[in-house]
């Protein structure tokens, strides 16, 4: 923070003594003493708060890559998958923010690599669920359309006009995890759950030991790991 100074001088008048003496006469002693006033200012800087953050609400719902639904040949025991966890997020002196910046990590980032396919040696055929970069985010304020925001070098950027300008604007952001290449059906772009991709086939034997590979080799990839989110606010360049 810059200072600023003023010198505030105050002049005081002096006292005068003056001593008249005289043959004849009794010596005496005038006195005088004079005030004045000045006045001085005193300059004082106001504090320009130039930190941002931000808050997040704790993640609803766990990420459930299970087998689910389907009337075929593979039946899942659950009755549906949950790829869709959300958490609340509120920034503070958001008019001095330029976006906020997310990014997920694996709690074993081998594990993940194996099961996104991600691996060394790996093809499209281990690519079982999507990886970070292929994922995308959404957020919304309250029951308002929710934006999509695309992977970006290494997480997700959320402007700061999404906030409104106000620091008591709360986002809902959803993290959308997905299925992988392994499993997209034939003229279709997007992976499906497991159920739908092989009991929408005709069963034989090499597509039931298929099944079981991958569905092992997803299970094995991916018990026992978590993951973690992190948000970080970046503030304009003026107030960086």
């Amino acid at each position: 923070m810059k200072s600023k100074t003023k010198i505030m001088t105050i002049a005081a008048a002096s006292l005068a003594c003056i001593a008249v003496a005289g043959v004849g006469f009794a010596s005496w002693v005038i006195t005088g003493a004079g005030t004045d006033n000045v006045n001085g200012n005193l300059t004082v800087e106001t504090v320009d708060n130039q930190y941002v953050g931000v808050e997040a609400g704790e993640i609803s719902g766990d990420v459930a890559f299970t087998v689910a639904g389907g009337a075929g040949w593979l039946r899942g025991e659950s009755t549906a998958e949950s790829l869709n966890p959300s958490f609340t997020l509120q920034g503070t002196n958001v008019a001095k923010m330029a976006n906020v910046k997310i990014t997920i990590a694996a709690s074993d980032s081998e594990k993940w690599a194996t099961a996104t396919g991600s691996a060394t040696g790996s093809d499209n055929a281990d690519d079982y669920v999507l990886d970070f970069s292929e994922m995308t985010i959404s957020y919304k304020v309250g029951d308002g359309n929710a934006t999509t925001v695309n992977y970006e070098t290494d997480g997700w950027v959320i402007p700061a006009s999404a906030f409104a300008s106000s620091d008591a604007t709360v986002l809902t952001v959803t993290i959308n995890f997905g299925w992988g290449q392994a499993f997209i059906p034939q003229g279709q772009s997007a992976g499906v759950n497991p159920a739908t991709y092989y009991s929408s086939q005709t069963q034989t034997s090499a597509l039931v030991a298929e099944a079981d590979a991958r569905l092992t080799a997803l299970y094995n990839a991916l018990n026992g790991v978590s993951y973690t989110v992190t948000c970080t606010p970046v503030a304009t360049s003026a107030n960086a």
